[in-house]
């Protein structure tokens, strides 16, 4: 009797370790999949603020104006910082590993990407603010050809159709993150209740 319970003993502890590695495997590939997106997100952005930032550069002298001037300097500006956030983001993203890393490191990791989303949900508010006065004069005069620094009521008309669409844009961007970051959190949970059981 004694070595019956002894295999059933051994049996079942298999079966929990083998659970555990699906449920371990399954939290990974949920966590991974969600953060990959915002990885991606972030690689596409850099990219193309990093082309935008390249090609207002090489367009500075088409700034005829003071006005115009501070508004492609601090165009360039924004999007430099713009990719270094982004380069930060993703490299603290990829450091989230719940397979290979302890549930410690890994939650370690993932607080660590939160608090720099905070940061940059903080960040993204103020510049949308300030974004529309510095960015929409450089679109305009480079890509349109329109210097709106000689017309200020088409000024005032396009800061306006701004004050209508940024907000929609913000929230849109701040609601893809927090729902990827909720399947993230809650494969953590999933690595949680393992931990707890052992």
């Amino acid at each position: 009797m004694k070595s019956v319970w002894s295999t059933m003993s051994v049996e079942l502890d298999k079966q929990k370790k083998l659970t555990s590695d699906l449920i371990l495997k399954m939290a990974h590939e949920k966590s991974n999949s969600r953060l990959g997106r915002i990885i991606f997100a972030e690689s596409v952005g850099s990219v193309v603020a990093l082309a935008a930032a390249i090609y207002v550069l090489t367009n500075f002298d088409r700034f005829n104006s003071t006005f115009n001037v501070i508004a492609g300097a601090g165009t360039v500006a924004l999007l430099i910082i713009s990719v270094i956030m982004a380069i930060f983001l993703i490299r603290k993203a990829r450091m989230i590993n719940i397979l290979n890393d302890t549930y410690t490191e890994a939650i370690t990791h993932y607080r660590e990407l939160k608090k720099m989303l905070r940061f940059y949900k903080r960040f993204s508010m103020v510049m949308y603010f300030i974004m529309p006065f510095i960015l929409l004069p450089v679109v305009s005069l480079l890509v349109i050809g329109k210097d709106l620094s000689t017309d200020t009521g088409e000024l005032l008309e396009v800061l306006l159709a701004c004050v209508i669409v940024l907000p929609i844009s913000w929230f849109l961007v701040m609601w893809f993150y927090k729902s990827n970051l909720r399947k993230v959190s809650s494969a953590f949970k999933d690595v949680e209740k393992i931990e707890n059981k052992d």
